[in-house]
C-alpha cells in the first residue's frame, strides 16, 4: 500500500527467446520508448506514462497497465495500487511487550 504522496517505481519484463530452440532471455523493458504505462484512474495515482513511477494521489485503489509492443507482438499486464489516507503509525515506544507464558491467552 502507498501513502498519498509517496511513489513506487514498477518495473516490466519481457521473456523472449534469443533463437528458435534456443534459452529464454529477460530484458527490462520498464523504460523502453516500447513500452507504455497507464493509471485506470489518475486521481487516485499518477504513473509516468514511458518511465513506470507511480505517485500516490488520493485514497482509494487504480490499476496501472504496461503495454510493450515489437513489431506484430502485444504485451500486456497490469498490477492494483491501494493508496491510503494517512501514513502508518509508528508503535509507542513506551509499550514494553513480553512473551506470553504457556498456556497464558494474550487479549
Amino acid at each position: 500500500m502507498l501513502q498519498i504522496g509517496e511513489t513506487k517505481q514498477e518495473k516490466a519484463t519481457v521473456k523472449t527467446q534469443a533463437t528458435e530452440g534456443g534459452s529464454w532471455v529477460s530484458a527490462d523493458v520498464t523504460t523502453r520508448t516500447t513500452t507504455t504505462w497507464e493509471s485506470s484512474n489518475k486521481s487516485v495515482a499518477t504513473v509516468t506514462p514511458t518511465g513506470g513511477l507511480v505517485k500516490a494521489e488520493s485514497k482509494g485503489k487504480t490499476t496501472i497497465t504496461a503495454t510493450w509492443k515489437s513489431g506484430v507482438y502485444t504485451l500486456t499486464d497490469s498490477a492494483t495500487i491501494t493508496v491510503g489516507e494517512d501514513p502508518p503509525t509508528d508503535p509507542d515506544p513506551s509499550v514494553e511487550c513480553t512473551d506470553p507464558s504457556p498456556g497464558e491467552t494474550m487479549n
